[in-house]
């Protein structure tokens, strides 16, 4: 479950980073400016699918006290933070401060899955799409780079570049995945 979860969430998040300048510029150029916040609630939610569904681990097992205090610590601490970071960096501080808080709670999640019922969830098997998503991530700027120099306009290069990703993707974690149920079967 968390793998997948990981694993779907990953390409469009690595898409949408690579892309995220023409993604922004199709509400309006003066969105453009917006792309560090867009960059920081991306690595917010491919932190948040990371950890799955943890959250709920912890009250399936009896540890709702657990998720009450991450919820109470969260609130807190994104309100601190953003206080904090407001006051220097504007509205970047703000994104900066929720997707730190948020990595945090998770990374609690995780661990306190670990110490708490000694369940951690990650094997060898997430090196896979780690790896694809590297691969895409590597390709995606070169290729943006090369299609926007043949001046492809926003949708066509956000099409097109979608394509190549995902098909990159896909190609990489297939296989392994289809030789791997193959052989549970």
């Amino acid at each position: 479950m968390y793998r997948w979860s990981f694993t779907l969430c990953l390409l469009p998040a690595i898409l949408l980073y690579t892309f995220r300048f023409e993604v922004l510029a199709l509400f309006g150029s003066e969105f453009a400016h917006g792309s560090v916040i867009l960059s920081l609630f991306v690595v917010g939610q491919v932190t948040r699918s990371a950890v799955g569904p943890s959250g709920y681990m912890l009250m399936m097992s009896n540890h709702q006290y657990v998720v009450m205090f991450n919820r109470w610590f969260l609130g807190i601490a994104n309100v601190v933070a953003n206080y904090i970071m407001i006051t220097r960096y504007g509205f970047t501080g703000a994104a900066i401060a929720s997707a730190l808080t948020l990595a945090l709670v998770n990374l609690f999640r995780i661990l306190e899955l670990w110490s708490l019922e000694r369940y951690y969830p990650y094997t060898r098997r997430y090196f896979k799409p780690i790896l694809a998503g590297l691969v895409v991530a590597v390709l995606m700027g070169p290729i943006r780079t090369e299609l926007l120099k043949y001046g492809i306009s926003q949708i066509p290069l956000l099409v097109f570049g979608g394509i190549i990703g995902t098909v990159s993707y896909v190609i990489i974690i297939y296989p392994s995945e289809c030789s791997q149920n193959s052989t549970v079967r």
